[in-house]
């Protein structure tokens, strides 16, 4: 029986995620294995949600060893990039993630870890309209309005933008976006509004690309009277010339 001798351990790369990235829902880690004894390769993915303090399983998977000839010699190996996909969502958001790859040949175990924490967030923003009021109407000559939405999110925010439709509350489309960072913000714009019946929400989204609506479309009308009138300052009044009779005028 040939004798095959393993002197070192299976090299082992994480790929990704491996510095920084933010990731939700359903993502794929990848990593790099190169070994070299006659065995299938057992190869156990972890993560950290702690910086490395405990780890906890995600899966365990067996690849195949292969063979191949070199000087009329048979070799034994297993080599490439492989991956695996991870639902993040079966764990809590958090920005002090690791991965851990751990493949044993039965010699010998390799391992490699993320370079750096990743942070997970599936939480999605939360958006709150706060003015104008549900049923708003504005009958002042002034057709300046002012919106008003906050947002907070547990992780980082990205941006919120304000929604609206045209005077006879139609086309509901984005009006305008602020870039926002940090968990809170307050976020207000000045709109110049013609009479007319309005719909209106925000939308914000985090850094990972969750997002959030107010809870319900707010509705609003505007019917300030009309600015464009005639000034009269005095009437002259002209009598027929059928009310003279031989220049005398016909009382």
């Amino acid at each position: 029986e040939e004798e095959y001798l393993v002197s070192a351990p299976p090299t082992v790369t994480v790929i990704t995620p491996n510095s920084a990235e933010y990731w939700n829902n359903n993502r794929i880690i990848y990593y790099n294995i190169s070994d070299y004894s006659e065995k299938n390769l057992s190869v156990i993915i972890q993560y950290s949600s702690n910086n490395g303090t405990s780890y906890n399983n995600i899966t365990t998977v067996i690849l195949p060893v292969t063979n191949y000839t070199l000087d009329n010699e048979t070799y034994y190996k297993v080599e490439g990039q492989f991956n695996n996909t991870w639902d993040t969502t079966l764990v809590s958001d958090g920005i002090q993630y690791l991965i851990k790859v751990i493949a044993d040949n039965t010699y010998f175990p390799g391992q490699d870890t993320s370079d750096s924490t990743f942070t997970i967030d599936n939480i999605p923003p939360l958006v709150t309209l706060n003015s104008p009021l549900q049923n708003y109407t504005n009958t002042s000559t002034s057709l300046n309005l002012t919106f008003n939405c906050s947002v907070t999110d547990n992780i980082r925010l990205q941006n919120i933008s304000l929604y609206i439709t045209d005077s006879s509350n139609q086309s509901f489309i984005l009006n305008q976006t602020t870039n926002i960072s940090g968990t809170n913000n307050l976020s207000s714009w000045t709109l110049s509004l013609s009479n007319g019946s309005y719909t209106w929400n925000c939308l914000a989204y985090d850094y990972v690309g969750n997002y959030d609506w107010g809870d319900t479309n707010r509705s609003l009308l505007i019917t300030s009277p009309l600015t464009n009138y005639l000034n009269i300052t005095s009437i002259q009044i002209f009598p027929d010339e059928d009310e003279f009779t031989n220049g005398t005028q016909i009382n």
